[in-house]
């Protein structure tokens, strides 16, 4: 009898056990099998909703429901609440519904705006609920004041997206440092932004790329935008505001120190310098060095007899002393033996810049080269070869260029720059279309350490002349008392040319023998004339360097491609148009061309 008991109890206990599974399983939503695919977003189910643009409101706590299961994707940085709260609430989803539960007192007579990004997505098909913002007031009435705008890379005059775009009571210069902002908002792919739901008044606008997502401007590297004046927000307010985003320079200074082998040490500064001085402080003297600045690193090439394994070196600037450093060198008889050799380099496209303190750039090294690859070079200009490491003697009375496929020997000129000591600079009077073949013989080039080359065989291939063309460019509106760098560019903000302009209203040029691809024309207001675009200061209220662009959409080759264009500075345009080009003149007008006209082949 107790054994029947007994098992009626364990029965039930399984029944129980059994029933709770098939419970959780129907309440937990699985994404189905098969079927037609969800193509819909998520719709919010207003009657299961907290009230949106509800006055007095009094609540602890947000509910959003939707008409599907739903979950959250990056909430921290999607989902955006203006005013910003002391206090991070707690955001939960809970089925079909997301709930923001408030750990603090909202302000009084206060429109708050909840802007959720990307964040709420159903769980089947991962559709975003869209546009998805929820509005209310803990006073009578919801606000209705907006300003709209957009905001730019200062030096390339991009888009610029997820900035911050921030609003002040407070007018004081350093409230960014210390204070969030009022009301804010994040720009879209198109740079644009709107702030929604303000009340009328004064304020300070300032536009932050926040890395540290703080809302504050204190860290290395933050970019910052502001506008000349502050906003008087009121209900005929219509203008729009073009923030242009920047980078404060940092004072120029020794970042770190790395040696990687004996004979070569990268100095990583805070930026790139434009001239720089390497003292090594050796009782050795006359030795060979060279000092290559690499985007924003000096990289210091030395050959000394000194074994002590420690160096000292002093950095300076052309005005004063940056830094000194002591560094553990590796020893020469370690370099000699892995037999290096003076090679060919090919580099990767690795940026310098993104790298970490004292790391090298992705190199490749190439021996006795013998390539089938023929190497494109264009007529009436040098080509350059790479080394590993700078070269300091050439013996060219055995190196040979032979011309097309005869193999005729011709003589060119081989040169080597002082500042420059990586790359074997090869001139010839090129003929259109020829195929030519460089020939240096072991031991023609000697490096900095006395190390040699091994045989060396490139081919060439001249491309036509007619696969080239001129762009002309007329630009006009300039100031004569002012100096302008005129920049030709690619769509990657590569400088291929620079030309220092002054003393005149116009200016014409021609960029020779170029490839037909597009193109941006860059003008800068040189203001201190140090040669270079300078970047701003936010507290010396010293805006960047103002930037004239103009983007070539349309060349052909063998043509004369002509693009006239004015720097004079639009009126900036009232809201709705998204087209505001203040400061910008990379318009939309199609270049001029016509065919080669006494600058090349017809």
């Amino acid at each position: 009898m107790y054994t029947q008991f007994y098992m009626r109890q364990i029965y039930f206990f399984f029944l129980i056990i059994i029933s709770i599974l098939i419970f959780c399983d129907c309440a937990n939503p699985l994404t189905p099998e098969g079927g037609p695919r969800d193509k819909f977003s998520p719709q919010v189910d207003s009657t299961q909703s907290t009230p949106f643009s509800a006055t007095n409101f009094d609540e602890k706590r947000i509910v959003i429901s939707f008409n599907e299961w739903v979950r959250l994707k990056n909430a921290n940085q999607q989902i955006i609440i203006s005013p910003p709260l002391e206090e991070q609430p707690d955001i939960r989803v809970r089925g079909k519904s997301v709930i923001i539960q408030f750990k603090e007192t909202l302000r009084p007579n206060t429109t708050y705006t909840i802007n959720f990004g990307d964040a709420v997505e159903d769980i089947t098909e991962g559709n975003k609920a869209l546009a998805l913002r929820h509005t209310f007031s803990t006073g009578d009435y919801i606000d209705s004041l907006e300003i709209r705008g957009r905001v730019r890379d200062a030096a390339t005059r991009k888009p610029q997206e997820d900035v911050y775009v921030m609003l002040y009571k407070n007018l004081e210069d350093s409230v960014v440092y210390k204070e969030k902002p009022y009301y804010f908002a994040r720009t879209n792919a198109n740079g644009e932004f709107a702030i929604k739901h303000l009340k009328d008044g004064e304020y300070k606008i300032l536009a932050l790329n926040d890395i540290n997502f703080n809302y504050k401007f204190d860290a290395i590297g933050e970019q910052i935008a502001y506008a000349d004046e502050n906003v008087m927000l009121t209900d005929s307010f219509r203008q729009r505001i073009d923030l242009l985003l920047f980078e404060e320079d940092q004072d120029l200074s020794l970042a770190g120190a790395k040696a990687t082998q004996y004979g070569r040490v990268r100095f990583q500064l805070t930026e790139s310098p434009e001239k720089i001085q390497v003292q090594h402080l050796t009782d050795e003297r006359n030795f060979p060095a060279f000092a290559e600045i690499v985007e924003d690193s000096v990289i210091y090439w030395f050959d000394v007899r000194d074994t002590l394994p420690q160096h000292q070196f002093v950095l300076y600037s052309e005005t004063e002393i940056l830094d000194t450093t002591t560094l553990q060198i590796p020893l020469k008889s370690k370099f000699l033996e892995g037999k290096p050799k003076l090679d060919l380099m090919f580099r990767s496209p690795s940026n310098a810049s993104n790298l970490g303190i004292g790391d090298d750039v992705t190199e490749k090294y190439e021996r006795a080269v013998f390539s089938t690859e023929l190497r494109e070079i264009q007529a009436k200009k040098s080509t350059e070869v790479e080394f590993n490491h700078p070269i300091y003697e050439v013996d060219g009375t055995n190196i040979l260029l032979l011309e097309d496929t005869l193999k005729t020997p011709v003589v060119p000129t081989l040169n080597v720059e002082p500042n420059d000591r990586r790359f074997l600079i090869v001139d010839y009077d090129w003929k259109d279309s020829i195929k030519y073949e460089l020939l240096i013989p072991a031991g023609a080039l000697t490096d900095i350490y006395g190390l040699s080359n091994d045989t060396l065989r490139l081919p060439y291939q001249v491309k036509k002349t007619s696969d080239y063309g001129n762009l002309d460019i007329i630009i006009d509106s300039l100031e004569a008392n002012k100096k302008y760098l005129v920049e030709l560019t690619t769509l990657e903000n590569e400088t291929l040319e620079q030309i220092i302009i002054s003393g005149g209203k116009s200016f014409e040029y021609t960029f020779e023998s170029i490839e037909p691809k597009k193109y941006i024309i860059r003008v800068v207001e040189d203001d201190n004339e140090n040669g270079k675009w300078d970047s701003g200061n936010y507290l010396e209220k010293r805006k960047p360097e103002k930037i004239f662009t103009k983007t070539v959409t349309e060349m052909r080759p063998d043509w004369d491609t002509e693009v006239a264009f004015s720097i004079k500075e639009k009126p900036q345009e009232s809201r709705g148009n998204l087209g505001d080009r203040r400061g910008d003149t990379s318009s939309d007008e199609l270049p001029s061309n016509r065919p080669k006209l006494n600058k090349g082949k017809n």
